[in-house]
């Protein structure tokens, strides 16, 4: 501190704030949260999931509290933010993802795209997915292929008609699958922060479909930007229609972009970021 004279002091996380007690008033103390766990703790309890709690809310709270400035990543975490910490200065910064060249036309027919890591959240929403939705799906379009990119284990899948484990992949190839999807899922039913496979693949104009976890501070382009279902049968429902539906398909493809725009833009992800250092010293 005394060496670089910060106007800032910025942590990832409420968990890593224990040093912000050394740190001069004069300087801003910013906690981007990435993730809010004491919203909603219900999330974490739901049948079948198995997700380890982080921390309590007590020293959740409590780490939060010597924020100056509090970074939410979605509209929901700031306003809860807001709500617990009426003195501290509250902003929003999502994720920042540029988009990709337009998708083609045609895509691959029948290409169903699921995007995760091996977190528990994501394995819990696969397996029900693969269970609850995916035989439906299936069974009115029996030429659809589920590709499953990420380090979501393999023997999830291993029992499953027509599923492709591709595992990690490139960022190159990952785009290139983007571009190739017919439809994009993200079956979470429970978990934290913002979605970024939801961003990805709205950045990529993709015709995407998640269950209500998904949809977590994106709620303003729910029917029109990607769909929301409430239930399974719901689920499959949407991933047929869109399947089978070009017109519809392409409505959406065409909102997701424009919305993503207009969100995760560089420019519009990191305004009120710049705009809040701004205030505490001559930041460009």
């Amino acid at each position: 501190m005394r060496r670089d004279r910060p106007i800032a002091v910025l942590a990832e996380y409420a968990l890593l704030t224990k040093s912000f007690e050394r740190v001069p008033s004069s300087v801003l103390k910013v906690i981007d949260t990435v993730e809010v766990f004491f919203r909603n703790p219900e999330r974490f309890d739901i049948p079948g999931l198995v997700a380890p709690k982080v921390c309590s809310p007590e020293s959740e709270l409590l780490a939060l509290g010597r924020a100056d400035l509090l970074i939410a990543i979605h509209r929901n975490d700031a306003r809860e933010l807001s709500h617990r910490f009426p003195r501290a200065r509250v902003i929003t910064v999502p994720h920042s993802y540029h988009q990709l060249p337009r998708r083609p036309e045609g895509p691959t027919r029948g290409s169903v795209l699921y995007v995760g890591s091996s977190n528990p959240f994501n394995v819990h929403g696969l397996r029900e997915f693969l269970a609850q939705a995916w035989p439906s799906i299936l069974a009115q379009v029996p030429t659809a292929t589920l590709r499953v990119v990420g380090s979501v284990p393999e023997e999830i899948c291993a029992d499953a008609d027509r599923v492709l484990h591709i595992g990690r992949v490139a960022d190159a190839m990952l785009a290139r699958e983007y571009q190739a999807a017919h439809v994009v899922v993200n079956p979470q039913i429970a978990g934290t922060g913002l979605k970024i496979k939801c961003v990805e693949a709205l950045s990529a104009g993709c015709p995407l479909v998640v269950n209500r976890a998904g949809a977590d501070g994106l709620e303003e382009g729910e029917g029109a930007a990607f769909l929301v279902a409430s239930t399974w049968p719901q689920f499959a429902a949407h991933v047929v229609g869109l399947l089978t539906n070009d017109q519809a398909r392409l409505e959406l493809e065409a909102q997701a972009r424009t919305f993503a725009n207009r969100l995760f833009s560089p420019d519009a992800a990191f305004a009120e970021l710049q705009s809040a250092l701004a205030l505490n010293g001559n930041v460009a």
